[in-house]
């Protein structure tokens, strides 16, 4: 099911298995952003279950591209209510103990949004067209892979082919890639 598919389902039917599936495919992408942003385990987690309730609450705030996948909104709504959860009382409490500062991290947080942002776009841009001129269903391996967050054997399933087959691939798709980049920064 598509990412569009699953957040209809969750919409209209509170579809648990449709949740179960849209968590593990978004889940660590999330809470490494959060760890990564905080450096604090304990509040990645809870930052990260914040928004999950959010999201089960309320799936149809998460819009979907072209393609029905979600990866390139959901990242830019869950920083927003990062945002949102270390604003509230109960995280301020924490602050003024002394365990983070907030104000400092949102500063980060809303600098470091648009810059990655404009990279990403940029950086997607190259990398779309970099790999639509790839062969043998490399470049469409390696943007399941990396791009809509399928696993190996997701991939492997939908394309109907080997996972040794997708993972050589992949691995050739990234050589290419650094070698491309390479060539760039040169």
């Amino acid at each position: 099911m598509s990412d569009k598919e699953l957040i209809e389902e969750i919409s209209q039917k509170k579809d648990e298995g449709a949740f179960t599936i849209f968590y593990n495919k978004y889940y660590r992408l999330l809470y490494e952003w959060a760890f990564r942003k905080t450096s604090d385990v304990e509040l990645a987690n809870e930052i990260t279950q914040y928004f999950w309730i959010t999201f089960w609450e309320e799936p149809g705030i998460i819009k979907t591209d072209a393609n029905d996948s979600a990866n390139k909104f959901l990242l830019h709504h869950f920083t927003y209510r990062m945002l949102d959860f270390l604003k509230s009382p109960y995280v301020k409490t924490l602050s003024d103990a002394g365990r983070i500062s907030f104000e400092e991290l949102e500063n980060e947080l809303s600098y470091t949004h648009v810059s990655e942002e404009y990279e990403i776009k940029e950086f997607e841009s190259v990398v779309t067209d970099f790999f639509n001129d790839m062969p043998d269903k490399m470049g469409e391996i390696f943007m399941m892979l990396y791009r809509d967050g399928y696993t190996i054997r997701e991939t492997a399933e939908i394309l109907k082919i080997n996972e040794r087959t997708v993972k050589y691939k992949s691995k050739n798709a990234v050589d290419a890639l650094k070698k491309m980049m390479d060539k760039k920064s040169v």
